[in-house]
Order: C-alpha cells, then structure tokens, then sequence
C-alpha cells in the first residue's frame, strides 16, 4: 500500500464488505446502520 484515503468517516464500525457483479464495493456499517455503495468516480 503507497497511499491511504479515508471514505467512511462517521459511519462507525464496519461489520462487512463485498463487491457484488456489476463492480461496486458494497459496506455494512452499523451506528447508523447502512448499506453503502461505493463506485469509481
């Protein structure tokens, strides 16, 4: 790793990550609870 960034800053913990089919990282939170996209820009 050469470079870190930080995306989910106030989401709390995150309990889970997976990327589904069409290419999208898709990350459980909880508190809040949430269900989060993330895609290129």
């Amino acid at each position: 790793m050469t470079e870190q960034e930080i995306l989910l800053k106030g989401y709390g913990r995150v309990r889970d990550v997976k990327m589904g089919p069409d290419g999208a990282i898709y990350v459980i939170t909880n508190s809040p609870d949430a269900l989060l996209r993330i895609t290129p820009r």
